[in-house]
This record gives structure tokens, sequence and C-alpha cells, in this order.
């Protein structure tokens, strides 16, 4: 049996990151992505048992590694569509001031 405090913990993050998940703002749902990674995480090292544990630390470790790749790229994709956008409104500001 799982250990209560380690599965409520879980539990908890992953119900507030998926209040995130419908917010406008991609930052924000980086950030929730990556709270409910953490949550499954820790609820994938609070069912493993005890024969098993370092290969769940193995599998973990490299999840977290995964993680921290994938959240990179999401945000150097949120600044560069943030870019693309600024540099649309301006181009589109121009336009209006020309005619």
């Amino acid at each position: 049996m799982p250990p209560f405090e380690e599965m409520s913990l879980a539990a908890i993050l992953l119900l507030l990151a998926a209040s995130s998940l419908f917010d406008r703002h991609l930052l924000r749902r980086l950030l929730a992505f990556n709270i409910i990674g953490t949550g499954i995480f820790l609820i994938l090292m609070s069912l493993v048992g005890q024969n098993a544990m370092a290969a769940a630390h193995g599998l973990v470790v490299t999840g977290l590694l995964v993680a921290l790749l994938g959240t990179a790229l999401g945000a150097l994709l949120i600044r560069r569509l943030e870019r693309l956008e600024q540099a649309g409104e301006m181009t589109s500001a121009k336009g209006n001031r020309a005619s």
C-alpha cells in the first residue's frame, strides 16, 4: 500500500495544475504541464515496491530529464511565438499608418 502522504500530495498537485491548463497564457500552461508531470512521478514512486526501487529511480530520473528538455523546448517556442506576434503587430501598425 502506497504512503498516504505521497499520494495526497500528488493528487493535490494534479488538481491544482489541471485548473491552470485552460488559461490563455502559454507559460502558465507549460508550468501546469510540469506540475502534472511532477505529480505523476510522485505517484509512480509511491507505487513502487522495495524490490524494484533502483529501477524506479532510474526511470524517474530519465523522465525528469526528458521533462526538463521538453520544458526548455516549450519555453523557446513560446518566446519565438511571442516575438512573431509582436513583429506582426508592428507590421500591421506600420501598414495602417501608411494608408
